[in-house]
């Protein structure tokens, strides 16, 4: 809507008034309950790993952490698999730089069913040196079923992004929702080009056939288009 039908829409002199009564609106925060963690999530990521943690908990309180830990994978090698959670990383194998004047690097796999006896050593050794054989041998940590869902919960924080714009959109379509049911307009949520097409026979060009838009207002067969986005600061 160009700006001056809008001054006039809602009664204001110029656009600076206009600006003003906009920048007035904002809000600092859209913070829901489901906005902090999704423990959904979280436990779902502790579920496939939960008896490997287990197992590795025979390892709290052993003096010669390295030894016990090289038994332990021996014996049961699906162990591995837990290490990136308990470093709370996401990645299935990690290069280590090991000279730092040459850059050799030492790939750590932890997605292997069978290994090796060298590799079962080369593991015992990553759980001594990425700190984790500490907090086992000293008792820091009671149960890394515990452990790791903290890992988890500290890991989803990352989320909390993707999650204010998803909190965002579900604000907006409570006013896009009420807008279209008084002027009798159609709305589509999620809404792309195959889906238009489907719904409205309405074929719109976009760069990627795939690509969603957070909301499409259908009047008469004029399609408008809404994207959120939600931002607590400068930029």
């Amino acid at each position: 809507m160009p700006m001056n039908k809008l001054c006039n829409l809602l009664k204001l002199k110029n656009e600076d008034l206009l600006f003003e009564k906009i920048t007035q609106s904002f809000k600092e925060k859209i913070t829901k309950w489901d906005y902090f963690v999704n423990w959904a999530k979280v436990f779902s990521n502790i579920e496939p790993i939960e008896k490997e943690l287990n197992l590795l908990n025979f390892l709290i309180g052993k003096e010669d952490i390295e030894t016990e830990a090289y038994n332990l994978i021996k014996q049961y090698p699906q162990v591995v698999k837990a290490f990136p959670t308990l470093i709370a990383v996401r990645e299935k194998s990690i290069d280590i730089l090991i000279d730092t004047k040459n850059f050799i690097y030492k790939n750590y796999s932890f997605s292997r069913g069978k290994l090796t006896e060298q590799e079962c050593k080369e593991l015992a050794n990553f759980v001594v040196n990425s700190g984790i054989g500490e907090i086992l041998k000293d008792k820091k940590v009671k149960n890394l079923v515990d452990f790791a869902t903290g890992v988890e919960v500290g890991l989803d924080s990352n989320g909390r992004k993707n999650r204010s714009g998803t909190l965002m959109e579900s604000l907006v379509e409570e006013f896009v929702s009420d807008t279209c049911q008084n002027l009798g307009l159609k709305y589509m949520a999620q809404a792309n080009a195959k889906k238009i097409k489907a719904d409205w026979n309405i074929d719109i060009v976009v760069d990627k056939s795939s690509r969603n838009l957070d909301f499409a207002i259908n009047k008469n067969g004029k399609l408008y288009f809404i994207e959120c986005n939600f931002y607590g600061g400068g930029g």
